[in-house]
């Protein structure tokens, strides 16, 4: 969808929805005329919506759409009788009984957006494109192994084969539905590339089956996956990930850890295996709470013998049922933060370290749609130990 029916669809909110009549027959013909997923209006009835903000989630959801939208969803409009609403989108309605709101910014979930100007007294929330766009990656080089912190085999991984580890990388731009296009995975592409060659890993070109099979791994201190597609609550779309023929099919991440377990991949038995997934995990948008909630640590003690899961760092670019959000020039919010912070401070601090700062950035961050937020989750599956990178430093 263009910028101009964007604005239109912003400033005329509150008559769009005050206007739509035989809501329910517009929505399933939408729903044919593939404008809509189904799934979302499930989510809808499932949270209990009024059919007024029914009407209003479906108008912005719309926003998300590719160029050919408008035109989509003509025969809807028609076939439900909403005429109002065909004119208003096409700027030939005026309804003087109804104040105009002011634009809609363009939403940046899915498909980027530039941004407005910061209130200078908003608290220290900022737009991701308020930020510097990172370009060139220089990952600041380590001084000491470990931080420079007294260390034994119980307590740190490692993390001193050359190279560090194996990385498979997989972001999906297009798919099979030319509208579920995202503007900004490359950038994500560029972005954790360069990370991964800064940080020493190798990057192999493979799907997931055949990497935990790299006899290589038996060499090497840990693994890291870098995920960046489409998703849903349990799992995420694409190529790359099983068979290359099925574009658009959900990979459940039970399954990707399946595939890493101690168990399948013996040669990554007890070495840090990293997942950095950039992808939505449901249709609900995280508005904010005024009200602070506080952080705490989670600690695991050490075991005996691993188990058939243990060393695993998940890091999810939000939370389960939430939009995650990728911007058309900076990338997502994930992985550009992970970029930022890493190359400032993997030098000196450990995973954990650096994602609780990844964390804290994210959260700072606003869209520019109605100001939603994101908040990423890290998961550690089993036991797990500091887990520092030592860029640039060598036995």
């Amino acid at each position: 969808m263009n910028r101009e029916h964007k604005e239109i669809i912003g400033r005329n909110l509150p008559l769009l929805v005050r206007k739509t009549i035989n809501f329910e027959q517009l929505l399933a013909r939408a729903i044919e005329s593939k404008l809509i997923d189904k799934r979302i209006t499930e989510e809808w009835k499932r949270l209990n919506y009024t059919d007024d903000e029914k009407k209003e989630k479906f108008f912005i959801q719309l926003t998300y759409g590719g160029p050919g939208t408008i035109g989509k969803l003509t025969g809807p409009l028609l076939k439900s009788y909403n005429y109002d609403i065909s004119k208003i989108l096409h700027g030939d309605f005026v309804d003087s009984a109804q104040p105009i709101r002011q634009p809609l910014p363009t939403p940046d979930c899915h498909y980027g957006a530039s941004g407005r100007s910061q209130d200078k007294d908003s608290f220290k929330e900022k737009y991701i494109n308020q930020l510097e766009e990172i370009k060139q990656v220089e990952v600041k080089p380590a001084i000491n192994w470990y931080g420079g912190k007294e260390f034994n085999n119980v307590d740190f991984y490692r993390m001193k084969s050359k190279p560090r580890g194996f990385a498979l990388v997989i972001v999906n731009e297009t798919f099979e539905n030319p509208e579920q296009y995202r503007p900004g995975a490359a950038k994500d592409l560029d972005l954790m590339q360069q990370l991964l060659k800064q940080l020493q890993f190798e990057e192999i070109e493979k799907i997931v089956d055949e990497f935990v099979t790299k006899p290589g791994l038996k060499n090497v201190d840990s693994c890291i996956v870098a995920i960046s597609s489409h998703g849903e609550k349990d799992g995420f779309y694409g190529t790359g990930l099983h068979d290359p023929d099925s574009n658009d099919q959900v990979y459940r991440i039970e399954t990707l850890i399946s595939k890493f377990s101690n168990t399948n991949c013996e040669n990554l038995n007890g070495k840090p295996k990293i997942f950095f997934i950039q992808a939505c995990r449901g249709s609900l948008l995280d508005m904010g709470a005024p009200v602070p909630v506080d952080r705490h640590d989670d600690l695991a003690g050490q075991k005996a013998h691993n188990p058939r899961i243990g060393d695993m760092f998940m890091e999810y670019s939000c939370q389960s049922g939430y939009i995650a959000w990728i911007h058309d020039v900076y990338g997502s919010w994930l992985f550009y933060t992970v970029v930022k912070i890493f190359k400032e401070n993997a030098w000196q601090d450990d995973f954990t370290e650096l994602m609780r700062k990844v964390h804290w950035d994210i959260s700072q961050l606003k869209s520019t749609n109605q100001d939603e937020k994101q908040a990423a989750e890290l998961c550690l599956k089993g036991s797990w130990k500091q887990l520092y990178f030592n860029p640039g430093i060598f036995c």
